[in-house]
C-alpha cells in the first residue's frame, strides 16, 4: 500500500501530464496522433492499486481527446482525424483496463503481502513469547533439577551414614541400592551386588525359596515378612551365617514397586546372649556335678551307715529298727532324686553324639520316673558338633516334655531328632489335652523355648495335633548345626 504523500504525487503528475497533452493537442494539427500521450496518464493509476482511478482517468482523457478533435487546428481531413481519435480511444481504454487489472492484482498482492506480514509479525510475537516461556520453563526445570539433586544428595548422605544396613530391591528381587552399612555387614561392595538377586545374601533353603515368596506376595498380596519385622539368618560373602533383624516396607514410585529392607546385625547381641546362656549352662553343669559328686556321695554314705544301723537294731530286736528302715528308704529316694536332678542339670556331653545320647536318656528317665511311655525315635547316627545347638535343642526337648507331663496329662510322648533336607529338626509329640489357642505363646516355657531356638538361628513352631496333643518342632539350618562355632556355638 502506497503512503498518502506518494499517492498525492502521482495524482499531481497524472493531472499535470494530462493538462500538458491537452494543451499540446490544441496546437497540433488534426491528423497528428497526439492522443497517444494520454496512455501514460491512465497507466499511472496502476501503482495506486485502485481500478476506479484508471477508469476515471480514461474517462477524463476521453473527454480531452474528443475536445481536441474540434479544437485542434486543421491539418488533414476531418474523417481521418476522428478515425485516428477512435483508435486512440480504443488504445486508451485498453490501457485503462490493463491498468485496472494491474491495480486489482497489485492490491490483492498487497493485501496478501500485508496478511503475510501480519502473520509473520504474529509468529514473531508468538516465537518471542515461546522463547520467553521456554526460558522460564528451562529456568524452572533447572531449579527443580537442582532441588531434586540436592534431595538426592541428602537421601544418599542419609543412606550412606545410616547405622542400619539399607537395601532396596525391585519387584523381581533385583538389588537396586546397597548402602555402606550393608557393605560392612555382608562384606560385598555395592558394585558387586547391585543388579544381582537379593537371594545372594541368604543361605539355603531361603535362597531357593525367596523368588517364590516374592511372586506369591505380588500375586496374592498376603505378606509374610513385608511390613512385619522379624529375625532371620543371613549369609556373608565369605559364607558365614549371622543373625539379623529384618524389616521390609513397600514403596510405589510411579508404576514401579520397590521394597526397602532395614537390616541390623545381631551378631554381637546374639553372642552376648549365647555367652549368658553358656554361662548358665556351665552353672547348671557345676551344680549337677556338685549334686552328683557332693550331695550324692554324702547321701550314699549316710545310706550305707543307716543300713548298718538298721541291721544292728534289727539284730538287737530294737523297736527303732522300723524307723531306721524307713530312714533308709527315704535316703535312697533322696539319693535317686539327687542323681536324677544332677543328670537333668548336666545332660549333654561335649561330643558330637552327645545330643542323641542325652535325648535317649531323657526318654528313659521320663518313662522310669513318671511311669508313662516316652520313646526316643531319633536318628542314632546323627552327629551335632555345634555344642550350643546341641545344648539348646536338648533344653527345648526337656521343657516340652516337662510341659506335657505337668500340664496336658499326656500318657505317651515321642522325641524325634534327625536331618530333614537343609535342617536338623527336633520334634516332641504328646497325646495330651492339646494347646489352648488363647495360651499359645504366652507361657514362660514357650517363650524360653522360642528364645533358645532363635539363639541358634532356628525356628520354633508349637501346634495342636489333629489327633490330640501338642507337637513342638524346632528346625535349625544344617549349616549352623553341623558347623562347630557357627552362630557363636562351641
Amino acid at each position: 500500500m502506497m503512503r498518502p504523500p506518494q499517492t498525492a504525487l502521482l495524482w499531481t503528475v497524472a493531472l499535470a501530464w494530462a493538462a500538458g497533452v491537452f494543451v499540446a493537442d490544441l496546437f497540433t494539427p488534426l491528423g497528428v496522433a497526439i492522443w497517444a500521450l494520454y496512455v501514460p496518464v491512465v497507466l499511472i493509476a496502476a501503482p495506486l492499486r485502485r481500478p476506479t482511478i484508471a477508469y476515471l482517468l480514461a474517462a477524463g482523457c476521453t473527454v480531452a481527446t474528443a475536445a481536441g478533435l474540434f479544437l485542434s487546428p486543421p491539418g488533414g481531413s476531418f474523417e481521418w482525424g476522428w478515425k485516428n481519435r477512435i483508435m486512440g480511444l480504443v488504445a486508451l481504454w485498453l490501457s485503462a483496463w490493463a491498468a485496472a487489472a494491474i491495480a486489482r492484482r497489485s492490491r490483492q498482492l498487497g493485501e496478501a503481502l500485508a496478511e503475510v506480514q501480519k502473520e509473520v509479525h504474529a509468529r514473531e510475537a508468538s516465537e518471542a513469547g515461546l522463547r520467553e516461556l521456554t526460558a522460564e520453563l528451562e529456568r524452572r526445570v533447572a531449579d527443580r533439577r537442582r532441588e531434586l539433586e540436592e534431595k538426592q544428595r541428602r537421601v544418599e548422605a542419609i543412606l550412606e551414614t545410616a547405622v542400619e544396613g539399607i537395601v532396596t530391591i525391585n519387584e523381581r528381587g533385583i538389588i537396586d541400592s546397597f548402602n555402606r552399612a550393608a557393605e560392612k555387614m555382608f562384606g560385598y561392595r555395592a558394585a558387586e551386588v547391585i543388579g544381582q538377586n537379593v537371594s545372594l545374601l541368604m543361605p539355603s533353603p531361603d535362597r531357593e525359596r525367596h523368588d517364590g515368596y516374592l511372586e506369591n506376595y505380588l500375586r496374592s498380596g498376603q505378606p509374610k515378612i513385608i511390613g512385619i519385622g522379624r529375625e532371620v539368618v543371613a549369609q556373608r560373602k565369605d559364607g558365614a551365617l549371622f543373625p539379623m533383624d529384618l524389616s521390609v516396607s513397600e514403596v510405589r514410585v510411579g508404576e514401579r514397586r520397590l521394597f526397602t529392607a532395614l537390616l541390623r546385625d545381631n551378631t554381637e547381641r546374639r553372642k552376648l546372649e549365647q555367652e549368658v546362656a553358656t554361662a548358665a549352662e556351665h552353672e547348671r553343669a557345676r551344680i549337677g556335678r556338685e549334686l552328683h559328686d557332693g550331695l550324692g556321695q554324702q547321701l550314699g554314705g549316710l545310706l550305707f551307715f543307716m543300713k548298718g544301723l538298721q541291721l544292728d537294731l534289727k539284730a538287737a530286736n530294737s523297736s527303732q529298727a522300723g524307723a531306721a528302715e524307713q530312714l533308709c528308704t527315704e535316703l535312697n529316694t533322696a539319693m535317686r532324686l539327687a542323681r536324677t536332678l544332677s543328670h537333668e542339670l548336666y545332660a549333654v556331653r561335649d561330643t558330637p553324639d552327645g545330643l542323641v545320647e542325652a535325648l535317649d536318656n531323657l526318654a528313659e528317665r521320663a518313662t522310669s520316673t513318671h511311669g508313662i511311655a516316652c520313646a526316643f525315635l531319633g536318628d542314632h547316627a546323627l552327629l551335632v558338633p555345634n555344642r550350643a545347638v546341641a545344648s539348646h535343642l536338648y533344653r527345648i526337648a526337656q521343657e516340652a516334655a516337662h510341659n506335657a507331663l505337668k500340664h496336658s496329662g499326656a500318657k505317651h510322648i515321642e522325641v524325634e531328632v534327625g536331618q530333614r533336607g537343609s535342617f536338623v529338626t527336633l520334634s516332641i509329640r504328646d497325646d495330651g489335652q492339646g494347646l489352648p489357642s488363647a495360651a499359645a505363646g504366652r507361657g514362660l516355657g514357650l517363650r524360653t523355648m522360642d528364645q533358645r531356638a532363635r539363639l541358634v538361628g532356628g525356628e520354633l513352631t508349637v501346634r495342636s495335633r489333629p489327633t490330640g496333643g501338642v507337637e513342638v518342632t524346632c528346625s535349625v539350618p544344617t549349616a549352623i548345626a553341623l558347623t562347630p562355632g557357627a552362630f557363636g556355638g562351641g
